[in-house]
């Protein structure tokens, strides 16, 4: 999925670590779902979704609109304009494909970041005249500092500042295309949370560590007087297609299938359990990391006594070698 990525070596006490970050990023049909699980709430977390970063949700026209691409850009489109009824302070979004660890979770804590995205190298067509997208985002320096000072000493999580906070740290596709589903006038500060690369040969072996850091993120933000909303970007299996770049495996639909299960319902066994069986098989998806940690907050609001919370599976498609879906998580009484 990723081609190419710049390495950067820095110390901390002493520990020689290593963030990197990649660059551009890759990427088959399924029915769509729709159904609906209630769970109860508490107030600060407002909602959360999973929207993908590969290039055919963003733009359908690059495989001609078909199999499944326009449904998942429409349904992303549609997440967007929910998120901004939710009238979140900040979007905490997760990303496989930023700066990453080895083995730390990362939180930028700039106050600006900048960068771009480039579509059209997911054809893996040398002959296709590629382009970008660009955004500056705002970080939410106050809440970015304050997860990573109550987080650092109880999970493997380290916090970020580059270049004395005087130039913007850099974004890509993993973080620039699931925001851009955002309305154009909504711009939300975010805080971005980098998944370590270690997720690339030990994601399964990470899911206890995943929920107990969503589960304890959960109950940090839902103390925040500022309403949240998580973003986890992802895609979903990456071996849907004998030709694509990862080859065919048997376990790809089941995976796309167990993760729109858990996405209809929120039941717990569908992402930590059965999507993770096969993960393990080679289905190969970024964004099962950050589907787990997700799960692991959901959790706080499991326990919960607040308002209702119910999910939605709005498209889960494969357009090409790798699958996508969008799905939204949030208060009963937004679902319309």
């Amino acid at each position: 999925h990723c081609r190419s990525s710049v390495s950067v070596k820095h110390r901390r006490g002493g520990a020689r670590m290593t963030i990197r970050w990649l660059l551009p990023c890759l990427f088959l049909p399924t029915l769509i779902l729709q159904s609906h699980h209630k769970i109860l709430a508490n107030a600060k977390i407002v909602g959360g979704a999973v929207i993908p970063h590969g290039d055919f949700a963003y733009d359908p026209s690059l495989v001609h609109g078909k199999n499944g691409s326009k449904e998942l850009h429409k349904a992303a489109l549609r997440v967007g304009r929910w998120i901004e009824q939710l009238e979140p302070d900040v979007i905490l979004l997760s990303t496989p494909h930023g700066m990453e660890l080895a083995e730390d979770f990362l939180i930028y804590q700039n106050d600006m970041l900048n960068g771009c995205a480039e579509l059209g190298g997911d054809l893996h067509n040398k002959s296709f005249p590629s382009y970008k997208v660009c955004a500056n985002l705002t970080t939410d320096a106050e809440l970015a500092t304050s997860l990573v000072q109550k987080l650092e000493h109880k999970q493997r999580l380290t916090g970020i500042l580059g270049f004395a906070n005087s130039m913007p740290l850099p974004v890509s596709w993993g973080e620039i295309l699931p925001y851009s589903f955002l309305p154009a006038e909504f711009q939300p500060k975010v805080i971005i949370l980098g998944i370590p690369y270690s997720r690339y040969n030990h994601s399964v072996d990470m899911v206890p560590e995943l929920v107990d850091l969503g589960f304890n993120m959960g109950h940090i933000l839902d103390e925040s007087p500022k309403r949240v909303v998580l973003v986890v970007s992802s895609d979903l299996a990456h071996t849907h297609q004998i030709e694509g770049p990862y080859g065919y495996c048997p376990c790809a639909q089941p995976f796309d299938d167990a993760s729109g299960a858990w996405a209809s319902t929120m039941d717990s066994w569908n992402i930590r359990n059965k999507a993770a069986k096969q993960q393990a098989l080679g289905a190969k998806s970024c964004g099962f990391p950050g589907m787990v940690l997700f799960d692991g907050l959901l959790d706080v609001i499991r326990n919960g006594s607040g308002t209702p919370w119910r999910s939605q599976l709005m498209a889960n498609f494969h357009p090409t070698y790798y699958g996508m879906m969008i799905a939204r998580f949030g208060p009963e009484s937004t679902f319309t």
